[in-house]
């Protein structure tokens, strides 16, 4: 998962401020900005080295009532931690978990699940097990996942299709769900999702974790001297004793 770093512009860089924050809402509410350019400009305040910055952003995206514009201000904490307190997300966030609005929920799920509770946990179970939005469940089961919960994970990945737009996100949100070292694999769900990603760049992930896990077969070692990825190939002569 991608890790956000404090802004640092130049010496003739203006530092963003909430009041041009401010002006940037209320031109994307006339239409004159792009949702895009609002998310940047909530992003580059949020990112900002004093908290207080990440709080103003916070604030403006629970008091925003468009949803468009809130998940445009909310996106800025989708990878790093929310600045407010866990009653602000219960009373503002929580009702949003299931929004029909699908950035507003996705960004919502995120936050979300950056911190653990059992409703968290039952409400993305639920939702691995009929198959709806797993990238999103994926999310926000992060913080509240057991062990016991793998093979629920395990069996909603072998259900997507490769054809549809969701199997990228939630591969990824696999990888970022199993990566912490109190976290064991002891299903093929890693192998599953190397044998089938389309992305190179996730197939050399999915093997670092395999390894990291000590689930990573000599088989698999020895195809990846032969793989198309020479990062991969290099990865597998590490692993490979010499003669």
């Amino acid at each position: 998962m991608c890790q956000t770093k404090p802004w640092r512009g130049g010496p003739s860089t203006p530092a963003p401020t909430a009041e041009a924050l401010r002006d940037a809402i209320e031109q994307a509410r006339r239409g004159e900005v792009s949702f895009g350019r609002l998310r940047g400009a909530s992003m580059q305040l949020a990112n900002r080295r004093n908290p207080a910055y990440a709080k103003q952003v916070a604030t403006f995206g629970l008091d925003e009532p468009d949803p468009e514009i809130k998940a445009a201000l909310l996106w800025a904490f989708r990878t790093r931690a929310f600045p407010l307190l866990d009653d602000a997300l219960d009373n503002a966030l929580a009702p949003l978990v299931d929004a029909d609005h699908d950035k507003l929920r996705q960004v919502v799920r995120s936050i979300l699940g950056r911190r653990s509770a059992e409703w968290k946990r039952t409400h993305a179970l639920a939702l691995l097990e009929r198959g709806e939005h797993v990238g999103e469940a994926l999310d926000l089961l992060q913080a509240s996942y057991q062990p016991e919960d793998e093979a629920a994970v395990d069996a909603a990945i072998r259900r997507m299709s490769l054809r549809g737009d969701d199997w990228h996100s939630a591969f990824g949100g696999v990888l970022d769900l199993l990566k912490p070292d109190d976290r064991p694999v002891t299903t093929g769900v890693l192998e599953y999702i190397y044998r089938q990603t389309l992305c190179a760049y996730c197939r050399e992930c999915t093997l670092d974790l395999m390894r990291d896990k000590h689930v990573l077969s000599d088989r698999i070692v020895q195809e990846c001297h032969w793989d198309s990825n020479a990062d991969i190939r290099n990865l597998a002569a590490q692993m490979t004793p010499a003669n």
